[in-house]
């Protein structure tokens, strides 16, 4: 595997840990709303 492979799969976890903690985020603000 050459670096680029590597750095771009790393750019692209970072972006989808992003926008699961986001999700995350919007979702308990449902739960608390809701309760």
């Amino acid at each position: 595997m050459s670096k680029a492979t590597m750095a771009h799969r790393r750019s692209k976890g970072a972006k989808w840990r992003r926008a699961v903690q986001v999700a995350r985020r919007k979702l308990w603000r449902g739960t608390l709303h809701d309760h």
